[in-house]
């Protein structure tokens, strides 16, 4: 008796260690109680869960309703940001939609996320390949394209983390594009990004440092670039290449189609301004 009374004693215990080795595994050692509840209240069913500093960021890795996520915090318990890698069947319908009438619906999806932040718009990213070439796709929940960008397989979107707008840059952007919604600031090199979105359309707005306004730009389809700037490939100079992508940029010096044009291996970049005129 007093055998059997030992080895059920052993067995639960046994389990009970598992248990708190899988909580340690978690290393929530390095996780203030406040993050730890305001964790807990957000995902009450998480599983898996796994924490790790970046930068001063608490960061949770985990598993909610079968899909893996990624949430920010910082130390006082403020959420800031969650990655969600989500199946392409779950998207928004609008989302499939536009993406399915892009003019990259025939390349590879390689992955999808969900991309949910404080006080911001959630934005869905769909990354796409097509021989050497990876984009990622930034669509909100409407179907509308915010921007394109090329793939640096950087997938823990720390750059996208909520910043606040100055209020020069708000004004600005209110009185050049009424009604537009900012969507995502971003500070690099120098320069502050702002994505929006103006009359359906995704707009990047660029301004330096110092809150000026340098330009704005936005993805134009090769296909509804007016004849006048498509023909430019008709030149002599540029025999044998063809229009791969374009954008619209708009400045306070004036106007003009960016527009990469690309044979076989070869790629370059050339300004083409509304009349068709090539920019030096």
């Amino acid at each position: 008796m007093k055998q059997k009374t030992l080895f059920l004693l052993l067995a639960i215990s046994a389990i009970y260690f598992v248990g708190c080795s899988d909580d340690d595994d978690s290393n929530w050692d390095i996780v203030p109680s406040d993050v730890r509840s305001a964790f807990e209240e957000k995902y009450p069913s998480a599983k898996n869960i796994e924490w790790e500093d970046k930068g001063s960021y608490k960061v949770a890795d985990f598993i909610n309703d079968n899909m893996e996520a990624s949430a920010w915090f910082d130390s006082k318990g403020t959420w800031y940001m969650t990655e969600t890698d989500l199946p392409f069947n779950l998207l928004p319908q609008p989302v499939k939609d536009a993406f399915g009438a892009s003019e990259y619906s025939t390349w590879k999806v390689d992955d999808v996320d969900m991309l949910e932040r404080k006080d911001s718009e959630v934005i869905y990213i769909i990354e796409v390949e097509y021989k050497n070439k990876e984009v990622d796709l930034y669509y909100n929940a409407e179907g509308i394209l915010v921007k394109t960008v090329e793939d640096n397989d950087d997938n823990d979107y720390e750059s996208h983390i909520p910043q606040p707008a100055s209020t020069e840059i708000e004004a600005f952007i209110k009185e050049k594009y009424p009604e537009a919604r900012i969507i995502e600031i971003e500070k690099e090199k120098g320069r502050i990004e702002v994505d929006i979105i103006h009359n359906n359309i995704g707009k990047e707005v660029v301004f330096d440092t110092n809150n000026q306004w340098l330009y704005t730009l936005w993805d134009v389809r090769v296909s509804s670039l007016p004849q006048t700037v498509a023909g430019v490939v008709n030149d002599s100079q540029y025999a044998g290449y063809h229009i791969d992508d374009a954008e619209f940029v708009e400045t306070s010096q004036g106007n003009y189609y960016l527009l990469e044009l690309e044979k076989g291996n070869s790629e370059i970049d050339i300004k083409v301004d509304e009349n068709g005129n090539i920019l030096v």
